[in-house]
């Protein structure tokens, strides 16, 4: 288990001392936003849901989270950090589930900064916080799902590109 934690914390720490997770939130928060306001302000007169914003998300996360998963294993076919990587006393599954709990930490952060939108619609109106919470559990678990498909695509080719349009193709 220390071995995966060491993994995942060295990942997520690649994701934030590169410009990756830095351009990818911040893309997806702007365009999630902009049509999460403009859904839930225009079309949804007088309802506080985020049921648009729920809608909207798988799409997002289909052009968004291949971006993120890309460089997973890809990078280390490409750098040959591969070969370095595997004779350390750690097994495959400890590399592989290391490298999905990284990107999964950029999915939480980019999801922790969505809760804006609950906590301004909980402000305007009465905003169900079960079905919120069950929205929020359920984008989890299908990025979680993206995640893996795209480290599974990085397994396959060490051209970084190749593995976000295979993850794209898939989740599509």
């Amino acid at each position: 288990m220390r071995n995966i934690l060491t993994i995942g914390r060295r990942e997520l720490g690649a994701y934030f001392n590169s410009p990756i997770a830095y351009i990818v939130i911040p893309a997806y928060l702007l365009v999630s936003g902009y049509l999460f306001f403009a859904q839930a302000f225009v079309a949804g007169a007088g309802e506080a849901s985020l049921r648009g914003f729920f809608g909207l998300a798988p799409l997002l996360f289909i052009f968004f989270f291949p971006a993120v998963t890309m460089r997973l294993i890809a990078e280390e076919k490409r750098s040959k950090t591969i070969e370095l990587l595997v004779t350390m006393p750690v097994t495959d599954w400890q590399i592989v589930i290391g490298k999905f709990l990284g990107a999964l930490g950029v999915l939480v952060a980019a999801l922790a900064a969505t809760l804006v939108y609950a906590i301004t619609l909980s402000t305007l109106g009465d905003l169900d916080w079960g079905t919120t919470i069950a929205g929020y559990l359920g984008l989890l678990l299908l990025g979680g799902s993206y995640i893996a498909i795209g480290v599974m695509a990085s397994s396959w080719t060490k051209h970084q590109v190749a593995a976000s349009l295979i993850t794209v193709g898939i989740t599509f």
